[in-house]
């Protein structure tokens, strides 16, 4: 972490330098000049740390091993949700292992079963499922703080960053909407789910409810696409002209 601390540092300070000579021909260097150059500073200098925190994170994720090993006793409830359960398993040099593993309370693996786990020396035991989920949400910050890591890159060299609005569209209208959709349809689901699973304790109106929201978002999702793919361009034109000249936050 010491050495992505000075990494940033060193960037913040060459892209302040090649901003400054980017500027240095305007007349008023003022007390609005020199704050605005230190925000620069301090925004370029959180984008890159952030980002290459994260982005060393999901890849050091991704290359954490995976096991598989088998559930050799139930040690005990661990809080409402989860419950602890003792695995082993061998790793890469052929050590058996043995770890305690938080696993969903509402089912647990039965006592021999195997399962996939990621580990690696120093960390915590994780399922696998649990370790993409992960990854999946650490990527997601990435590519955002990537983008506007970009974008503070671009601006203090002076280039043209006006395609990275297609971009932010491009990401709004095919992934933010349509997740965002799916989230609220799973989320609905799930507690359809528990009542039928036997979870009599939600109203019958909630559960009317879930229902007719569910169809109406099934219904939404579906329109929605229909009406991206049909006018495409048009929706993405729109968007761009609306979000065009709102980038430059300096």
């Amino acid at each position: 972490m010491n050495i992505l601390f000075y990494i940033s540092i060193l960037f913040t300070l060459i892209l302040l330098l090649l901003n400054y000579r980017r500027r240095c021909s305007e007349e008023d260097k003022g007390i609005f000049f020199w704050l605005t150059f230190l925000y620069r500073g301090i925004l370029v200098f959180v984008f890159s740390l952030c980002f290459s925190a994260i982005f060393l994170g999901v890849i050091s994720a991704i290359n954490t091993p995976i096991y598989t090993a088998k559930v050799v006793s139930q040690i005990g409830i661990s809080d409402e949700k989860s419950t602890n359960i003792q695995i082993e398993f061998k790793d890469r040099n052929n050590q058996l292992i043995t770890k305690t593993l938080k696993y969903n309370r509402d089912a647990p693996p039965k006592i021999g079963k195997t399962i996939k786990i990621t580990y690696k020396e120093g960390d915590d035991v994780k399922t696998l499922q649990t370790a993409r989920i992960t990854i999946g949400i650490f990527s997601v910050f990435a590519l955002i703080l990537g983008i506007a890591w970009l974008f503070t890159v671009l601006y203090s060299l002076g280039q043209d960053y006006s395609f990275i609005t297609k971009i932010l569209v491009i990401l709004t209208l095919f992934i933010v909407v349509p997740a965002a959709i799916l989230i609220f349809i799973g989320i609905l689901g799930w507690i359809l789910w528990e009542y039928y699973e036997g979870r009599k304790d939600l109203p019958q109106i909630a559960i009317g409810l879930c229902s007719i929201f569910i169809t109406v978002l099934i219904l939404a999702f579906l329109g929605y696409f229909k009406l991206l793919f049909g006018n495409k361009e048009g929706m993405i034109s729109d968007l761009e002209r609306q979000i065009s000249g709102k980038l430059d936050p300096f």
